[in-house]
């Protein structure tokens, strides 16, 4: 079971790839976006499973920023259905029922297919071989039995292709989902993680990258995705 607890460096979400985090926060124009760029990122990247109390307090001593910036940032995502506030005393993660977690995953299934496939005609050769070390960290994470990090990884690496489509209402559509969806996908088993569908899927995916082949990427992104939910809904309740 994945830790509802998040042990994860926040900042370093911004940048998943290790490099340059730290200027990506300082270019965000006020200090509650700049918080609300790395709290969204954090749930995007699954940093928290559902139902988790969120502590404004804990969150901004976290940061050094005071607890003004993570309120407002805070209020923000739970605009965004994002976070819940649902008693007015406390800030949760969203915990998704099966119904609501499918909706996600219809629409996702329609969106990321098309991005993948945009991307095969822009992503270069030295793109391919970085997502190719990524997903042999994966691997590696998963043979460590490290499934927060497989988790962030595995969407780093989706987020990475979907980038190269040049469509940035498209990708703010998809991450919109991926913010939702994100304390759910936490619940991905590591028996299911054990099996390595979702790495076998992501070779032949990076090889239909390689050949340039949009319909191929379409095809493998979609049952990567299907996969991977229908593990996910068995946690579900109805």
């Amino acid at each position: 079971m994945p830790p509802d607890t998040n042990d994860t460096d926040l900042r370093s979400l911004l940048d998943p790839a290790g490099a340059g985090g730290e200027e990506a926060v300082q270019r965000v124009a006020t200090l509650a976006e700049q918080v609300y760029s790395i709290l969204s990122r954090g749930l995007l990247m699954g940093a928290w499973g559902p139902d988790v109390r969120l502590s404004v307090r804990d969150l901004a001593q976290e940061l050094s920023v005071s607890v003004t910036p993570v309120r407002e940032a805070m209020n923000r995502l739970v605009n965004e259905g994002a976070l819940s506030n649902a008693d007015g005393r406390g800030f949760w993660t969203v915990k998704l029922d099966r119904p609501a977690y499918q909706e996600i995953m219809r629409i996702r299934i329609a969106l990321e297919p098309v991005a993948a496939s945009l991307a095969a005609t822009r992503i270069t050769e030295a793109e391919l071989d970085g997502l190719e070390q990524q997903n042999e960290s994966l691997n590696e994470a998963i043979a460590q039995d490290n499934f927060a990090a497989a988790l962030q990884i595995d969407t780093a690496f989706h987020l990475a292709i979907y980038e190269k489509a040049g469509q940035p209402l498209l990708n703010s559509m998809i991450s919109s989902l991926l913010l939702r969806a994100g304390p759910t996908r936490t619940r991905l088993s590591g028996s299911y993680r054990k099996t390595l569908v979702g790495f076998a899927h992501h070779t032949r995916i990076l090889d239909a990258l390689r050949a340039r082949d949009e319909a191929a990427v379409s095809t493998e992104i979609a049952a990567d995705l299907r996969d991977g939910s229908n593990a996910i809904l068995t946690e579900l309740q109805p």
